[in-house]
């Protein structure tokens, strides 16, 4: 900060501990090599989250400059806040991770896998800062975020699937084929569907 009097936000990776405090990975951008400061933050920030929020310093005077947080977004706020402050001042990345974000299974992240909403908000978020950097682009050109959103929705439809959370894995995969349809999705989008009906009538006969 000291070296750099235009930063006003500061980020680094962070350790990903789970509810028994294992460390369970690393998240976040590559440090720079050199003076610290990542040129093309809010260029990659637009469609994918490359900070968590335990490891974000920020100026106040530049919360208050952009206007707060979103607060129509739940899932993606800190998303969105981290992209618009990347528009207004340059960024810069510490070389090691200072800090640990805890997953566990009752956070809100994990609610909203169940509902698919952390998928919807993901979508909605990169389509706004795609128009706020004035990068409307054909459909074509949309393939790259498009495919990782979708990877990330299969990834944890299968992920729920093994914790026998059949709503979960039902809505994770419908996101995961509007994305990006392919064959192999539509047979596992058809298969959850029929899990998940499957299981509501098994509840409501108990009933």
């Amino acid at each position: 900060i000291q070296a750099h009097a235009q930063v006003r936000t500061v980020l680094g990776q962070a350790v990903t501990i789970d509810e028994s405090d294992r460390w369970i990975g690393l998240y976040g951008a590559t440090p720079p090599v050199g003076d610290g400061i990542l040129t093309d933050f809010a260029q990659r920030q637009a469609s994918r989250q490359l900070v968590l929020f335990p490891s974000v310093v920020v100026r106040r005077d530049a919360y208050e400059e952009v206007g707060g947080f979103c607060t129509l977004f739940n899932h993606v706020a800190d998303w969105d806040m981290w992209f618009r402050l990347g528009q207004l001042a340059p960024v810069a990345f510490v070389p090691r991770p200072y800090a640990l974000c805890r997953f566990h299974s009752e956070s809100d992240t994990s609610l909203q896998k169940v509902s698919g909403s952390n998928i919807r908000e993901c979508y909605f978020v990169i389509i706004a800062n795609l128009a706020r950097r004035c990068e409307w682009a054909p459909v074509a050109q949309e393939q790259p975020w498009r495919s990782h959103l979708a990877a990330y929705a299969e990834t944890t439809a299968w992920q729920l699937d093994s914790q026998n959370c059949i709503e979960g894995r039902f809505n994770q995969a419908r996101w995961a084929w509007m994305l990006e349809p392919n064959i192999r999705r539509s047979i596992m989008l058809m298969k959850s569907w029929l899990k998940y009906r499957l299981m509501a009538r098994g509840s409501s006969g108990k009933h």
